[in-house]
């Protein structure tokens, strides 16, 4: 039986094509290949988002309260304290807007994966110094109101900015068949 061989290396892959009278081996070759690249992008996804809406959903609920809080604590009276936190959560609703349209533009020049890191790592970033800033007892309810809304704006910008290239990479990972 005549058979040859053809190594190719593309992407970062290498695909081996065999020609024989077994004419599907090359495309079973190339399918599981990308099928194992599909899965470990779910994988990974699926991970970072249980995360990321783990983590939002143990404090979220609690955020409207605390910012009320902070604001009753400085002198407001409660009508300018619901409307406060009404004006932050805008805010924030904004920015992760924003945040999302730059993901996107981002997320096809610079990649999908970088892009995700970085939504990640800001989102992180505001958890991180919003907790950090509940440590400091000397900061006076006033710039702690400033400072927690500043940090929970970046919050939302970070889930914002990893959203697009999230949601693509899923996509592009997806079987013709599930599209």
């Amino acid at each position: 039986m005549f058979m040859s061989i053809l190594c190719l290396h593309h992407s970062g892959h290498t695909f081996i094509y065999r020609y024989s009278m077994d004419i599907h081996f090359c495309e079973v070759a190339l399918n599981t290949e990308l099928r194992n690249d599909s899965r470990k992008n779910i994988r990974v996804m699926a991970v970072g988002n249980t995360i990321a809406t783990s983590a939002n959903s143990l404090w979220i609920m609690f955020m409207p309260l605390w910012f009320k809080s902070l604001a009753l604590s400085i002198g407001l009276d409660d009508t300018i304290s619901n409307s406060l936190v009404l004006v932050i959560f805008s805010i924030a609703a904004f920015a992760r807007g924003f945040a999302m349209q730059a993901g996107g533009i981002s997320a096809d020049k610079f990649g999908r994966k970088p892009v995700i890191l970085t939504g990640f790592l800001i989102f992180t970033l505001g958890v991180t110094t919003l907790y950090l800033l509940t440590l400091i007892d000397s900061l006076t309810p006033l710039l702690f109101l400033i400072l927690g809304s500043i940090m929970y704006t970046v919050i939302w910008a970070g889930g914002g900015f990893s959203r697009p290239a999230s949601s693509m990479l899923l996509t592009e990972s997806a079987s013709e068949k599930r599209k």
